[in-house]
């Protein structure tokens, strides 16, 4: 699966597409498409985010899973495989469309990444960084390996003054 921004025929406005297999079932593998319409052979503009001033969207190829990076005020909205709560939506129900994602504090996401199983969200003006998802491998930043998952984004601990090399 992969997503893009555009630019539409109307200037300051955005579109998203996504485009590919979205046939991923349940158990982390992807399957054959049962069904034309999990395969996206033209990009297919993504509706719901229209009206929505997309800056980004965060995507990678193990990932599996979205996150569009909309301007301030507009939100952050995720959608893909949710096995781990790595859509940061509270639950672990994989989404087919955008869904908002609730910012603790409602601060605005002004980027985000995206890994196999676990998302970050970089907040506006210094506010800190947040992770969702799996931490089998410490890579939500909450300070300890305890392979446990977090549904909600959740604060990163403090980083070291100028970067992870210090």
């Amino acid at each position: 699966m992969a997503a893009a921004t555009g630019a539409s025929t109307t200037p300051g406005d955005t579109q998203v597409v996504l485009f590919g297999s979205t046939g991923w079932d349940t158990q982390r593998e992807m399957t054959k498409a049962r069904d034309p319409a999990e395969l996206l052979y033209l990009p297919s503009v993504i509706s719901c985010l229209s009206g929505k001033r997309v800056l980004s969207v965060a995507s990678h190829a193990a990932s599996s899973h979205c996150i569009a990076v909309c301007a301030s005020g507009q939100g952050c909205f995720a959608w893909g495989r949710n096995e781990s709560g790595q859509l940061g939506l509270g639950d672990m129900v994989t989404r087919l469309s955008p869904a908002p994602v609730k910012i603790p504090g409602g601060g605005d996401v002004i980027a985000a990444a995206t890994g196999k199983s676990h998302s970050m969200f970089i907040l506006s003006a210094g506010a800190g960084v947040l992770s969702a998802g799996s931490n089998k491998m410490g890579q939500l930043g909450s300070g300890s390996l305890k392979p446990t998952e977090s549904t909600s984004p959740m604060a990163v601990v403090a980083l070291p003054a100028g970067g992870a090399d210090g």
